[in-house]
């Protein structure tokens, strides 16, 4: 499933000649400070740095170091997937205790490994407008799957099965709101 994604990625870094990440890296600041037009200034000293390492000669052949990040990258997705799964699903789980369900963990990652089997189409990203449709089919057919799964192994209603799966995730958001909302004031506080 992902071949097609490793071969787009290999190709994309090779064109540049170096690693994958930094390929990414410089492209992702260059169309920042395009979208930005004249407002980018503060932009410009890190777009300048990031494809000045980015051209740098990696020391093995430019062909080579794309393929190995391509790798990489590519057998770092499914292993994202799965450290996602399990600590999205244990969050899940907890919540869904809360609320008076009786799944067993091995019961609840049992049936909720199956809403990961539809992000086999991410695999067509790459494609030019089928892509974009693809991702956003698997997200929802997914999410679908995983809201069914939990309801059947906790024997919750629709409702609280849907909000089982929202919580931990507003949860996080409410956390990294408020680590930002920290780190905003302390330097605000070092600044003054």
């Amino acid at each position: 499933a992902g071949l097609i994604p490793f071969l787009v990625n290999w190709v994309v870094a090779a064109r540049v000649g170096t690693a994958l990440p930094l390929a990414q890296l410089s492209r992702s600041i260059g169309e920042q400070a395009n979208a930005m037009g004249g407002n980018a200034a503060f932009l410009q000293p890190w777009t300048e740095t990031i494809q000045t390492i980015a051209g740098l000669s990696p020391n093995a052949p430019g062909w080579l170091a794309a393929g190995l990040s391509a790798l990489g990258v590519w057998v770092n997705q499914p292993l994202s997937w799965l450290a996602a799964w399990i600590i999205y699903g244990l969050g899940i789980l907890l919540v869904s205790k809360l609320f008076g369900a009786t799944a067993t963990l091995q019961h609840f990652y049992a049936a909720t490994s199956y809403a990961y089997l539809p992000l086999i189409l991410t695999a067509l990203g790459p494609a030019p407008c089928l892509g974009p449709l693809a991702i956003l089919v698997a997200l929802i057919w997914s999410l679908f799957v995983y809201v069914r799964a939990v309801q059947h192994v906790t024997h919750l209603d629709t409702g609280r099965a849907i909000l089982s799966v929202i919580l931990p995730v507003a949860f996080m958001m409410l956390i990294g709101i408020l680590l930002v909302g920290a780190v905003a004031i302390s330097m605000l506080r070092l600044a003054m």
